[in-house]
């Protein structure tokens, strides 16, 4: 899997740091101290993210609230939920870029 750099230094960024980066707008190296901002990708994925995670938590709540599913139910609806957004972010990574942050 190819992984994003920083255009600065030449690192490469891991899954394991991406997960790391709730702020696509202020991102620092962790090699260089640079402060970078994510590509579209990243904003897409963070809004795409916030609201699979309010449509999952709706569903649950929802189906809980008709009497139509039990809490263990519910849980394991959020565990193949968190399976599939994992996945999506797996097939994203590859797809984001970044640029050095000017300061305004």
């Amino acid at each position: 899997m190819r992984n994003p750099i920083c255009p600065s230094c030449k690192n490469r960024f891991s899954l394991i740091d991406g997960f790391r980066m709730f702020n696509p707008w202020n991102i620092k190296c962790r090699k260089c101290s640079a402060i970078l901002q994510g590509g579209v990708w990243q904003k897409i994925g963070l809004f795409a993210g916030f609201v699979a995670g309010l449509a999952i938590a709706g569903f649950a709540i929802w189906q809980e609230e008709a009497g139509k599913w039990e809490t263990s139910d519910s849980l394991v609806w959020f565990a193949f939920s968190l399976t599939i957004l994992y996945l999506a972010c797996l097939l994203l990574w590859p797809r984001y870029t970044f640029t050095i942050k000017r300061n305004a």
